[in-house]
């Protein structure tokens, strides 16, 4: 009986499990597909992946401080796996490392009963997306720099009230990836939907989900699906009804 032993430099509680990252894994933890149609539609299944630093210790990543949420997408990375029949045989093959940002869409295939070859064509283009070329539009733009690419173990951040990106944008160019972007003004719904989509077309590709709810709401539910341990908080309230402009407009002075 072999037992993991961790460095002293990590304190993980619970132990985390470690997960072998093999074609065919014997049970599929993912919800919602199961037998027959997990053989057409494939498997989506997390997993931890293990290095060893110089010093001899061994790291699971992504990196969690504190207890790993079985259920928290973020703490796990992702694999996809199915099975293929040569001659006469039936052989299994997988895909690792699929971007946290595809995965609900994965999900979404798999429950459609998309046919496996557009799934794996799906995980095959967003593992290598690249950012997009540089506008050509002549001298002023000739400045223009490609969106910034973050490593997989980059920290994480959670924004409350996020308007339509720009702490965001300075995140990601100080190399934070936002996951999660809470933007809601039930005041003005179909501005506060607009903005929730600019923020959507902006970040996306960094695993940023856009939830549309209010703060309260979500604090209601408890921050269900939120990261326990962000590396990076941000709150940042509307403003605008303690500026001397917003009085001035008004008529008051």
């Amino acid at each position: 009986m072999t037992k993991t032993v961790l460095s002293d430099t990590l304190p993980l509680k619970p132990k985390p499990v470690t997960i072998k990252l093999s074609a065919i894994p014997e049970k599929s933890s993912e919800k919602g597909v199961k037998g027959s149609q997990c053989e057409s539609v494939g498997c989506l299944y997390p997993y931890l992946e293990i290095k060893k630093l110089l010093d001899g210790s061994t790291v699971f990543y992504p990196r969690v401080i504190g207890e790993r949420d079985p259920n928290n997408p973020f703490f796990w990375r992702w694999g996809y796996n199915w099975k293929e029949k040569y001659n006469g045989v039936w052989k299994g093959k997988s895909i690792g490392s699929i971007p946290l940002g595809a995965v609900p869409m994965v999900r979404l295939m798999q429950q459609q009963e998309a046919i496996r070859e557009d799934i794996i064509a799906f995980i095959k283009r967003a593992k290598t997306k690249k950012p997009l070329p540089k506008l050509d539009g002549g001298k002023n733009f000739d400045n223009t720099k490609l969106k910034p690419v973050l490593p997989d173990n980059a920290p994480i951040a959670v924004l409350l009230f996020a308007g339509g990106g720009g702490i965001e944008a300075g995140m990601v160019q100080a190399g934070i990836r936002p996951v999660i972007a809470v933007e809601f003004d039930p005041s003005k719904p179909e501005l506060s939907r607009a903005i929730a989509l600019n923020h959507h077309r902006n970040f996306h590709e960094y695993g940023c989900k856009v939830i549309q709810l209010t703060v309260q709401e979500i604090a209601q539910l408890g921050f269900l699906g939120f990261p326990r341990y962000p590396d990076y908080l941000h709150a940042s309230p509307v403003c605008a009804n303690f500026s001397q402009a917003h009085t001035a407009k008004a008529g008051n002075s």
